[in-house]
């Protein structure tokens, strides 16, 4: 989280620069090769421990080509500026778990599977759900999803369904759903789940849940303020119920 907020402070794009500067040679293409588009977080950085891709460079064991892939060719990969780059193997590397490839793009999924979601013999149709705290979809019982954070990842999502596992068994329920039966509220705006710029994210924004305008319908990216409401927070809220076997409905 602190390596976060300094990247989103006022002079991030210059300290990340300058940082590669001083571990390149000089007369190093720097503001082509290590000054992205964005600022630092708008989109993932490439994290290089120890500094052994600079030094590899600094050496000439390595270069570094920065453009756009058109397509890939039997001898390796075309780029938009005309380009070959010759290849025996290639990497393909998203941040996400790359799930769809189409059109040599990658796109997120949030099942990465590609398995059918059906409710009372219904397919589920994700984009028009709404995102529970960020982990379970609308009117989808016993489920639950996990797409980490965006500035940081960790195991939330998994002690939140211990903790309504650990609450069923105690209260002798068998099912849980959010929203309970009382339908959503039809005046809550949906926005795109994720805030988030890069292109695999965007390519299949339109696919992804919705996110209301504030919790539990809005995922709030800060795990302080996660950690109190979901390990400390009441379970039982108006959109989520529990069920027993045969029980009324409220």
């Amino acid at each position: 989280m602190l390596i976060y907020w300094m990247a989103q402070s006022e002079q991030r794009s210059s300290v990340v620069r300058n940082v590669a500067q001083a571990r390149l040679p000089d007369g190093f293409a720097v503001d082509v090769h290590f000054k992205p588009r964005y600022d630092p977080w708008d989109q993932r950085l490439c994290v290089v421990p120890d500094g052994d891709l600079f030094a590899a460079l600094s050496s000439g064991r390595a270069s570094v080509v920065t453009d756009t892939v058109e397509r890939f060719t039997a001898t390796g990969v075309l780029l938009s500026s005309g380009e070959e780059l010759k290849a025996d193997l290639v990497v393909t590397a998203t941040g996400f778990t790359r799930s769809k490839v189409k059109a040599d793009t990658s796109e997120a999924r949030l099942l990465s599977t590609g398995a059918e979601l059906v409710v009372d013999g219904e397919p589920v149709a994700f984009s028009e759900r709404m995102a529970y705290k960020g982990m379970m979809l609308s009117g989808v019982p016993n489920s639950a999803f996990t797409i980490g954070y965006i500035n940081s990842s960790d195991n939330i999502v998994s002690e939140y369904v211990c903790r309504i596992l650990n609450f069923m068994d105690a209260s002798g329920s068998t099912t849980t759903t959010c929203p309970a039966r009382r339908p959503l509220d039809p005046a809550m705006e949906r926005h795109d789940l994720l805030d988030f710029g890069a292109g695999y994210i965007q390519r299949s924004i339109d696919e992804l849940p919705k996110r209301g305008e504030a919790w539990p319908w809005c995922p709030r990216m800060y795990y302080v303020s996660d950690l109190l409401s979901i390990r400390h927070g009441a379970l039982v809220d108006s959109a989520m119920e529990f069920r027993r076997p045969h029980a009324k409905p409220d």
